[in-house]
C-alpha cells in the first residue's frame, strides 16, 4: 500500500488519556517512535487530555494508531498501576487531498487547544506542534534551546520500540524532540508564507474557508470543524463555532490541574498509590468533595476520575 496524507484522531470519552505533563511527554514519544517504526511522516499534532489529531503521511493508519496506543497503554499503566484497555476503540481516519483542504486540516488541528479553551496563545500550547513552522518569523514564541541527551535514558521512552541513532531527547523532560520527527518543511509549503499560516490560526470566516476549499477541485468535501472534530455531537461543535471570545477571563480548571489534584492530593490522603485504587464510594466522596471546592463539571470529574 503506498503512503497517503491523512487526518487521524484517536480519543477517550470515559477517562483521559494524559493525566500530567509527563504523560503528555509520554504519548509524543509514542507517536514519534510509531512514525519512526512505520516510515511515517508527521505533518502536524495536537495532544489534548482526552484525544490526539495528527496529519501524518502514512501507508497503513491502522497499523500507525495500534502502534502509539498499544505503546502507551502500556506505559500509562505501569505507571498508574492499571490494567485494561484506554481509549475508545474507534478511531477517525480521513484522506486529506488539494492543498486547501490540507492546509485547513493542519489549521484545525493546531487551533484545536484554543477550541477546546485550553489556551488562549495557541504559542504557549506545549504538546503541539504550532511552533515547528516558520521558525525565523516566530523567535520571540520558540521556547529556549535545550539541552539534549544523547543516550536515551528517559523513562518516558519505550526501549524496545524503534528511535534512530541521530534523534535528540530533551533533558528537561526526556520527550523525542519535536524538530526530529515533525516535518515543517512540507507544511510550510502548504501555506506558502507565515501570512498564510497566521492567518489559518486565526480565521473565523467558515463559510469562506469552505468556499475556498471547493477550488482543489479534488472531489472531496471540504474539510470544517465537524468533520475534524467527528467524535464530538453537533451542539458541542456548534458552541465552538460560536465561542464567546471572553471565556479567557474565565478562570477554569483544566483536566492536567483536577488531575494534579487528584493524584498528588487526594490519593495520598487516602493513603493510596493510584487513582486506580479508590473504592467506588471512595470516588463518589473525592467527587463531591472536588464539586464543591472548584469550578468543575461532573463530566469532567468522571473522565479525570472513573470508577476502576
Amino acid at each position: 500500500m503506498g503512503r497517503r496524507l491523512y487526518h487521524i484522531c484517536f480519543t477517550s470519552h470515559n477517562e483521559v488519556l494524559c493525566r500530567s505533563y509527563k504523560d503528555y511527554c509520554m504519548m509524543f514519544n509514542c507517536i514519534a517512535q510509531a512514525v519512526f517504526k512505520t516510515g511515517s511522516s508527521l505533518l502536524a499534532h495536537a495532544i489534548m487530555s482526552t484525544h490526539v489529531h495528527m496529519i501524518a503521511v502514512c501507508a497503513d493508519p491502522s497499523n500507525l494508531v495500534m502502534r502509539i496506543r498499544t505503546s502507551y497503554t502500556q506505559m500509562f499503566n505501569h505507571r498508574y498501576k492499571r490494567k485494561g484497555a484506554l481509549g475508545d476503540k474507534a478511531f477517525f481516519c480521513s484522506k486529506l487531498e488539494g492543498r486547501r483542504h490540507i492546509a485547513a486540516a493542519i489549521s484545525y488541528v493546531i487551533r484545536n487547544p484554543y477550541h477546546h479553551e485550553v489556551c488562549a496563545n495557541l504559542y504557549s500550547y506545549p504538546f503541539s506542534s504550532v511552533n515547528q513552522y516558520f521558525k525565523n518569523k516566530i523567535q520571540s514564541f520558540s521556547p529556549v534551546t535545550e539541552a539534549v541527551l544523547r543516550r536515551k535514558k528517559s523513562d518516558i521512552i519505550r526501549i524496545k520500540n524503534h528511535l534512530p541513532d541521530d534523534v535528540d531527547v530533551l533533558r528537561s523532560t526526556g520527550m523525542i524532540s519535536y524538530d526530529d520527527v515533525v516535518d515543517s518543511v512540507l507544511v510550510e509549503g502548504y501555506f506558502g508564507s507565515y501570512r498564510a499560516f497566521l492567518f489559518g490560526l486565526n480565521r473565523n470566516d467558515y463559510e469562506r474557508w469552505m468556499r475556498e476549499q471547493e477550488e482543489d477541485d479534488d472531489g472531496l468535501p471540504p474539510v470544517t470543524l465537524g468533520t475534524v472534530e467527528a467524535f464530538l455531537p453537533d451542539s458541542e461543535v456548534q458552541l465552538i463555532l460560536k465561542q464567546n471570545q471572553h471565556w479567557v477571563n474565565e478562570k477554569r480548571v483544566s483536566d492536567i490541574e483536577l488531575c494534579d489534584i487528584i493524584d498528588h492530593q487526594c490519593v495520598p490522603r487516602y493513603g493510596k498509590v493510584s487513582y486506580v485504587q479508590f473504592s467506588h464510594s471512595e470516588v463518589d466522596d473525592v467527587r463531591q468533595s472536588l464539586a464543591d471546592a472548584l469550578r468543575v463539571s461532573q463530566g469532567q470529574l468522571e473522565r479525570c476520575l472513573p470508577y476502576s
